[in-house]
């Protein structure tokens, strides 16, 4: 995952989408890092990409769904609880 340091002014945020641009129209490629998601917020864009030592990221997590259905659920309550307190 991609974030911007606190201290980045608006060329950093450019440049930022810009990058988030192009690895939406490159695809998927084999021997390249894929774009898997991205947040465009204003202030605080993040860019989530491919990285995996041991191979495919989708492939891992198609393989791993269950438990990682399980991660996402408990970060999204525990998130839904803090902004609710």
């Amino acid at each position: 995952m991609q974030v911007l340091p606190e201290y980045a002014d608006d060329n950093n945020r450019t440049d930022f989408r810009q990058e988030i641009q192009f690895m939406k129209r490159l695809g998927y490629h084999a021997p390249i890092v894929s774009l898997i998601g991205y947040i465009n917020d204003a202030t605080d864009p993040i860019l989530v990409i491919e990285y995996c030592a041991i191979g495919d990221l989708l492939q891992f997590l198609r393989q791993n769904r269950a438990t990682f259905m399980v991660i996402c659920r408990h970060f999204i309550i525990q998130t839904l609880l803090q902004l609710y307190y």
